[in-house]
Order: structure tokens, then sequence, then C-alpha cells
């Protein structure tokens, strides 16, 4: 193609111009790449400026403390009886015994508001270290008569509230799948992480409100009725049976 430019044209040219021009005007196919929304934007290049380096003493690091990209994890603690959905609580963040002994206070005293007589009250928990601290907080003068119950290892045949969290996490895929649209666009203004918080918020909340259900739990509950028996009698148990 060189000589044919020469010859027709009288335009002397390198191969490589050829070249260049030849794959600027041609077009294939691609995977598509993905880029960020916010790649150029006007917050994130002046961050371009920072510099990745800073003054510390010999032997330690120069750090500096940023929000992590995915942002806090969101956790439920939640408690059930027959009757339905007794209390639940949605925060961001790690759940800890601090948390659980929180928790507890809350959930008696709104069984005292609807007027249940806590001597006929038995509350069952986890054998796990985060529950620690309950025991305590029902020693307190305002829930005499409560009963505390802890649950062996390797029993969850007689945790009903398993089953009803498994229903929960399902209405939660299933609310994030219908609205998955419109949680992917984000709005002027509010960060990526704020927005995909907010849906996820939303969709905790309807899972627990549409699937925990009264007639759930109280399924839940007789179901566990059925290895009392066995568990009194120190017999062998079908786990999830």
């Amino acid at each position: 193609m060189v000589d044919e430019l020469k010859t027709v044209y009288n335009v002397d040219v390198s191969p490589q111009a050829v070249r260049r021009t030849l794959e600027a005007i041609c077009f294939t196919l691609k995977k598509i790449h993905a880029e960020p929304s916010d790649m150029n934007s006007d917050r994130v290049k002046p961050l371009r400026e920072n510099q990745n380096y800073g003054w510390s003493r010999r032997g330690t690091r120069a750090g500096v403390t940023r929000p992590g990209a995915r942002g806090d994890n969101l956790n439920v603690v939640a408690c059930i009886s027959s009757y339905g959905l007794e209390h639940v609580e949605f925060r961001w963040g790690a759940n800890d015994a601090e948390v659980v002994d929180g928790f507890v206070p809350k959930l008696l005293d709104g069984l005292m508001d609807k007027g249940v007589s806590l001597f006929e009250v038995v509350v069952v928990c986890a054998n796990a270290s985060i529950y620690a601290g309950v025991k305590e907080e029902l020693q307190h003068s305002d829930y005499v008569g409560i009963t505390l119950e802890k649950l062996s290892p390797y029993s969850p045949m007689s945790n009903p509230i398993k089953n009803a969290f498994s229903a929960f996490k399902s209405g939660v895929k299933s609310y994030l799948s219908a609205h998955r649209d419109t949680s992917l666009r984000v709005p002027a203004g509010v960060s990526k992480v704020a927005h995909s918080a907010n849906y996820m918020l939303r969709a905790a909340q309807y899972g627990m409100a549409s699937r925990v259900t009264l007639d759930l739990c109280n399924s839940e509950a007789a179901h566990t009725l059925a290895f009392h028996t066995l568990a009194l009698e120190k017999r062998n148990m079908p786990v999830g049976a």
C-alpha cells in the first residue's frame, strides 16, 4: 500500500502510518468493559492529587483512616414466639454482647406493654458467647418471674427462629430482585453506598414484615415440640427433620 500511494498519489508515508490510519477506522466486537460512573467526576478528580506518602515514627506505618468501600453490614436481631414476631431491630455494624444486652430489655418491656405476665415467659437463646450477659439483664427487679433457657450445642431442631430467618432472607432476595433496576440507579447527590444501604434496609423490613408471619411463627414453634420428648429422654434427634 505504501508503494501504491507513492505511485498513484505521489505521497511518501511509512508502513506504520498506514497501519495506524487503518486501525483508527476499524471496529471490532469486544466484551463490554464496565467503568464506574463517578470515575472522572468532580469528587474523584481532586483525590488524585492526594499524596501516598506521609510522615511517621520509624517502625510505624503512616496510616490514614478511610471508610470501607462497601459500607457496614446490616444485621438483624429478632425474637419470635408462637404468637408471631415479638421484637426486631435492624442495625448497621457487627452484633456483639452489648447489642444483645440492649435488645433483651426492649423485648421484655414490649411484652409487658402488651399485658403479658413475665411469669409465663421463657426466653430461649442459643448457646453462644454473645448471649453471656442475657442472664444478668434478666436479674433486674423489673423482670421478676422470667425464665431463661439456653439451647445446647448442635440443636437447630429446637430453635424455631432458624427457619423463620430462612423465610426472611427469601423475602429480602425477592424484594431486591423486584427492584433491581431502581436500586442500580443512583440519584444525583447520593453516594452509591448510601443508596445501596437504603435499599438493603427497605428489603430487610419488607422481608421481615411479609415473610415472618403469625402463621409461620406458630408453625415453627409447634414443629419444635416434636423434639422436646427426645431431648428430655436424651435420645438421638434427626437434624433438620
